[in-house]
């Protein structure tokens, strides 16, 4: 379960990218989904949850979980940015074994 809280009301309606990276930092597994209810309804301080379910790898390994928001534009998939400038953040990382 992801929850999200809107820091202000969103200009455009964003979706969630869930990804396990493998070790080359390109996704091997992944889920895309809008945000409910479409991100400009919301409300300064409004937090919405929203299950999101990946697969696990086959191949043994340790694989960063990592979050981002984006939408979908004509000109590509642009993400939004931390305030560290970074357009996405590891929640984790999930380890598979034989």
């Amino acid at each position: 379960m992801v929850a999200i809280r809107a820091a202000a009301t969103p200009a455009a309606d964003y979706s969630v990218t869930l990804q396990l990276l493998g070790p080359d930092g390109r996704p091997v597994a992944q889920i895309d989904q809008p945000l409910p209810g479409g991100s400009t309804t919301w409300a300064a301080g409004q937090v919405e949850t929203q299950p999101l379910t990946l697969t696990a790898p086959v191949a043994a390994g340790h694989y960063p979980l990592i979050l981002a928001l984006y939408r979908i534009a004509p000109d590509g998939f642009p993400r939004l940015l931390t305030s560290t400038g970074a357009d996405f953040i590891q929640v984790g990382e999930i380890t598979v074994t034989p």
